[in-house]
């Protein structure tokens, strides 16, 4: 991977001085200039916990995000989110059901070997 393709640095925040989660629905997961940003078309009126907009997501500083109904999400901004250990869950109507794959250990390859 190019390292400056999409503005990832090496600095890393440690998961004890993240915030929890950060729950996100009814719009679209995306990565613009190497920034991670959720953009909602429709209002709270619509069943969006957001006001409809652009919204800048700190990815650096959050352990997990939960994508609700409604929800896409771009090959880049799962990249982006792997790149420093952001979790990325699936969630359903109300936090009903939750579908997640955690990220993997990069430094061990014994899951490949079984």
């Amino acid at each position: 991977m190019l390292l400056g393709r999409l503005g990832l640095d090496t600095a890393r925040v440690p998961h004890g001085d993240r915030h929890g989660l950060l729950r996100l629905d009814r719009g679209r997961l995306e990565v613009e200039d190497g920034c991670l940003r959720f953009v909602t078309r429709a209002g709270p009126e619509g069943g969006a916990t957001l006001a409809p907009g652009d919204d800048q997501i700190p990815h650096q500083s959050v352990s997990a995000v939960l994508l609700g109904p409604g929800s896409s999400v771009t090959h880049d901004a799962l990249r982006l989110l792997a790149r420093h250990g952001c979790a990325l869950c699936a969630i359903g109507e109300g936090g009903v059901r939750l579908d997640t794959a955690p990220p993997l250990l990069p430094d061990t390859s014994a899951l490949a070997r079984r």
